[in-house]
C-alpha cells in the first residue's frame, strides 16, 4: 500500500504506518517549520497552503495513492483550546473535500474527540458518505495502544464501499487490557530516566486546581505544547493535597523524555541546535503529532483489511441471534457465523454498505471458482491441480447468502460518535439562528430609492409633485405633514434663475396650521425678487 500524509506535522501517523508496512510517499503541512525536523529524519515534506488542498486531487490520484492520512489541526476543537469554529476547524472540510477529489481507496482522519460534535465535522462526514465511503468512526484511548498516555482521539476511517463500523472489531481487538505507564518507557542507562526512576514522580503544569506532579506508574495526561514547564509562582511554595510530593521535589521531564512519551523512537531527530528552530517549537510539534505507536495499531488493522484477512464474526452477532431468534438452537446459531465468516472470506473480508451489492459480489466470486474448477477438470488427471476449489452446490450458495442478509441486516446499537454527533446537532439547534439569505418581503413592495436618486437630477419639487427630502412613507400626522413641507421647500433647483431659496425651516418654531403666511405667496416679497431680476 502507499500512502501520503495530510497535515503531516513532523510525521507522526506517517512513522506509525511505515512501522505497519504502508510505504508513505510524502507529506504536506502549512507549518513550514516542521520541515526542518522532517529533512533530519529522512522524511519527504512539502509546504502547503492547508485551507486548500484541492490542489492536490489529482496529484494523488495520477500517483496511485491507496490511503491518504492526516489530522487538521485542533486547537478549535480541544478542551484547551477556544472551542469554537474557526480557521483551524475548517480544515476539517478542505480535508473531506480533497478525499472526495481525490478518492483514494482508503482515508484516516485523527482529532479530539470534541470534534464529532463540531459543525465542520458534521458537514465532512456528509460529504464521505455521498462520495461512497463506508466509515469506522471510534473514540480510542492511546494508552490502549501502546503509548503511555492517556489520550483520547476521534478516528475515523473510510473505505470505499464498506458499511458502518467495518473496522470497530479488529481495531477493538488490538487494543490491551491494562494501560501502559510511564516506567515502561523508562531506562535506567539513561541518566535522566535513571532519575525519574528514583524519584518515582514527575512534574507537568497544573491547570487551575489540579495536581502537578505524577507517579510514574500510570499513563501520562494528554501531552501539550506547556508540558514541560517547570513550576513557578505559588507552585513553587503551596502544597497541593493531590499531589505525592512537593512540585520542587518532583522530577521535570526533558525534551527527550516527553517525545518519548508521544511515541517517538529514541533515535529521532530534533535539530534544537541548528538555530533554525526554537525549544518551544519543539515541544509544540511533539505535543501536535500523532502518537507513532498508536498509528501503528490503526495501520495494522488496515493493512490487514486490504490484504482480505478476516477477523471472526462478533460475539455479538451470535447474541443477537439468540435474543432475536427463539426459533434457533444453538447448533443453527454456530452454523449461521460460520457461513458468514465463509462467505466473507470469499468476499476478501470486505463488508458492503449495500447488500444488494454485496449478493451480485458473491455470485461473482462463485461464477469465477466454477470457471477455475472447470478448466481444471478439462486438463489431464495427472496436471490438474488439487488445490484449486470445488464449486458450491445450491443448498450450500443460498445458505451462505441467507447468512450473510442475516448480518447485514442485524440491528445496531447507535455509536458513541454517533451519539456525539447527535448532540452537537441539538446544541446547535438550541443557538440563536442565523438571518435568512432571503428575507420575506410585503405583499406590495416598493423600491427605496428611484433612479432620479441614483442620478441626484435637480428636478423641481412642484414638477414633480415629489418631496426630495423625504421618506416615501406618508406621514401620519398633520404636524409632520407640515414639517415634511418646509423641509421641501429648503432646497433650491435652481440656483442661478435669480430667485433666492426659500428661507430654512427653524427646527425650534412651533406647529403651524395650514394657513401659515407663507413668504413665497407674500406680493411685495415677489415685487422684490422682480426688481432684483430688472436690475440685472
Amino acid at each position: 500500500m502507499k500512502a501520503f500524509e495530510i497535515y503531516s506535522g513532523v510525521g507522526g501517523m506517517g512513522i506509525g504506518f511505515e512501522a505497519a508496512g504502508i510505504q508513505v510517499s510524502g507529506g504536506v503541512d502549512a507549518w513550514d517549520r516542521v520541515g526542518y525536523v522532517r529533512a533530519a529524519n529522512g522524511l519527504e515534506y512539502n509546504w502547503a497552503d492547508a485551507s486548500d488542498l484541492t490542489e492536490f486531487g489529482t496529484q494523488l490520484d495520477r500517483n496511485k495513492v491507496d490511503i491518504v492520512i492526516g489530522g487538521p489541526p485542533c486547537q478549535d476543537f480541544s478542551k484547551g483550546g477556544k472551542r469554537r469554529p474557526g480557521q483551524n476547524a475548517a480544515y476539517t472540510r478542505s480535508y473531506a473535500l480533497l478525499i472526495a477529489t481525490a478518492r483514494p481507496e482508503w482515508f484516516v482522519y485523527e482529532n479530539v474527540t470534541e470534534a464529532a460534535e463540531s459543525r465542520e465535522y458534521y458537514d465532512a462526514r456528509r460529504i464521505w458518505l455521498d462520495s461512497g465511503y463506508g466509515l469506522t468512526e471510534l473514540f480510542l484511548d492511546a494508552s490502549r495502544y501502546g503509548v503511555p498516555q492517556e489520550r483520547w482521539r476521534l478516528i475515523t476511517i473510510g473505505r470505499r464501499g464498506e458499511a458502518y463500523q467495518f473496522l470497530e472489531d479488529p481495531i477493538r481487538k488490538l487494543a490491551s487490557k491494562e494501560q501502559r505507564t510511564v516506567r515502561s518507557i523508562l531506562d535506567p542507562r539513561d541518566p535522566d530516566d535513571a532519575r525519574l526512576l528514583e524519584i518515582g514522580y514527575y512534574y507537568t503544569r497544573a491547570f487551575s486546581s489540579g495536581a502537578g506532579v505524577f507517579s510514574i506508574d500510570e499513563p501520562t495526561n494528554g501531552i501539550n505544547k506547556s508540558f514541560r514547564q517547570k513550576p513557578y509562582g505559588i507552585h513553587k511554595t503551596r502544597e497541593n493535597p493531590k499531589d505525592a510530593i512537593r512540585a520542587t521535589d518532583a522530577h521535570v521531564l526533558t525534551q527527550q523524555q516527553m517525545a518519548r512519551l508521544q511515541g517517538f523512537p529514541r533515535n529521532f531527530k530534533w535539530p534544537i541546535s541548528s538555530g533554525k528552530l526554537a525549544v518551544g517549537d519543539i515541544d509544540q510539534m511533539v505535543a501536535n503529532a500523532m502518537p507513532p505507536a498508536f498509528a501503528y495499531h490503526i495501520a495494522k488493522a488496515i493493512r490487514e483489511r486490504h490484504e482480505g484477512k478476516v477477523s471472526k464474526v462478533n460475539r455479538d452477532f451470535g447474541a443477537c441471534l439468540r435474543e432475536t431468534r427463539k426459533d434457533l438452537n444453538e447448533r443453527t446459531i454456530d452454523n449461521i457465523c460460520g457461513r458468514v465468516n465463509r462467505g466473507r472470506i470469499l468476499l476478501g473480508g470486505r463488508t458492503y454498505s449495500d447488500a444488494y451489492i454485496e449478493a451480485a459480489e458473491l455470485e461473482r466470486v462463485f461464477d469465477d471458482i466454477y470457471k477455475a474448477w472447470k478448466e481444471n477438470q478439462r486438463l489431464p488427471k495427472d496436471q490438474r491441480d488439487p488445490n484449486v476449489q470445488e464449486p458450491f452446490d445450491t443448498t450450500a450458495k443460498s445458505d451462505m447468502r441467507v447468512a450473510l442478509r442475516m448480518y447485514a441486516e442485524r440491528p445496531r446499537e447507535k455509536s458513541e460518535v454517533e451519539v456525539a454527533i447527535a448532540k452537537g446537532e441539538a446544541k446547535r439547534k438550541r443557538e440563536p439562528k442565523r438571518p435568512s439569505l432571503f428575507p420575506r418581503y410585503p405583499a406590495k413592495w416598493l423600491a427605496k430609492w428611484t433612479i432620479e436618486d441614483l442620478l441626484h437630477s435637480p428636478v423641481p419639487t412642484r414638477a414633480t409633485k415629489k418631496r426630495l427630502l423625504t421618506p416615501r412613507v406618508p406621514p401620519k400626522t398633520v404636524e409632520e405633514a407640515y414639517l415634511a413641507d418646509k423641509a421641501a421647500q429648503d432646497f433650491d433647483p435652481y440656483p442661478d434663475d435669480y430667485h433666492l431659496s426659500p428661507p430654512a425651516l427653524d427646527t425650534d418654531e412651533n406647529w403651524r396650521p395650514e394657513d401659515y403666511d407663507d413668504p413665497m405667496q407674500d406680493t411685495e416679497y415677489l415685487e422684490h425678487l422682480e426688481s432684483l431680476k430688472d436690475d440685472d
